[in-house]
């Protein structure tokens, strides 16, 4: 896990966190946001929360923050993926004495890219991909 992939993931999950906030957990705002319905591009975070629960789990959308990511800033997300066995690697380590890793990195963040427009209605940002490549 790079530093720009938990980045990525802290902005979703506050985004989420943020919407959670405003409309309330159980709220038609949520939902049509956890499928990327009316004015919302589906939020991954939203979705599992509401397939949680659906399973059975009685956990508030905080708890299941804590479950998935722990603290919601960087050093709780990386703390979290370290519990669970997910390495940290600094962009130093990956790229020193490894001329190839950008151009590895730029042809995985192609292919994301060019995968991603064959999906209708799907919609990756471009930090996104670049986060995705350097995993």
């Amino acid at each position: 896990m790079t530093p720009r992939f938990i980045d990525e993931t802290l902005h979703h999950f506050q985004w989420a966190a943020d919407l959670v906030k405003r409309h309330g957990e159980q709220s038609v705002e949520v939902l049509a946001a956890s499928m990327g319905r009316g004015q919302y591009r589906k939020n991954e975070c939203l979705d599992g929360f509401i397939r949680h629960v659906a399973d059975g789990h009685k956990d508030t959308f905080e708890d299941y923050l804590q479950l998935c990511v722990g603290d919601l800033d960087f050093n709780g997300i990386r703390a979290k993926a370290a519990d669970l066995g997910i390495r940290f690697l600094p962009m130093g380590s990956l790229t020193k004495d490894n001329p190839e890793f950008y151009i590895v990195r730029d042809e995985s963040e192609a292919f994301i890219n060019s995968s991603a427009s064959e999906i209708p209605d799907f919609y990756k940002s471009e930090t996104r991909m670049r986060a995705e490549s350097e995993v």
